[in-house]
């Protein structure tokens, strides 16, 4: 019995699936725009971004950001929009993914050469040390990242 909820979309089949799939949606160019500029102030790309925001839709740490309460003077706005930039970088970076990663990697002890290998080994006891593992891990080649 297939389950779907449209004709074109098959619900088996995407819980089967193992690789990424494109989801599109319509949106005003107002959306679009705000949504390009915060990924653009992250330095990720519109896609990266949007993907980032879906799947922290249920993190509370993003819906306490857009609950806060700040005062409204000029230099406060300032204040205001930097510590939710800030904020909002720190949701992308402490995502249920890489708190996935730390859970099931706590207390190992990990080897990863990093950008001038050099070996590190990193027991991870930290989402920070997660991190730092993730990024060491890829290869950098003459003038490439």
């Amino acid at each position: 019995m297939k389950t779907s909820v449209s004709k074109n979309l098959d619900l088996e089949k995407l819980a089967s699936g193992i690789s990424k799939v494109t989801l599109g949606f319509r949106c005003e160019p107002s959306v679009k725009l705000t949504l390009a500029q915060e990924a653009q102030q992250l330095g990720l790309n519109l896609s990266e971004y949007v993907e980032s925001v879906i799947l922290m839709r249920n993190d509370t740490t993003t819906q306490v950001v857009e609950k806060k309460v700040y005062a409204e003077s000029p230099a406060d706005e300032k204040l205001k929009s930097r510590i939710i930039t800030l904020e909002k970088e720190l949701a992308f970076y402490e995502n249920d993914i890489l708190k996935a990663f730390y859970t099931s990697s706590y207390g190992q002890t990990v080897s990863v050469n990093d950008a001038q290998g050099k070996t590190l080994s990193i027991k991870i006891q930290s989402v920070k040390d997660v991190y730092t593992v993730l990024i060491n891990s890829f290869r950098k080649e003459e003038g490439h990242v």
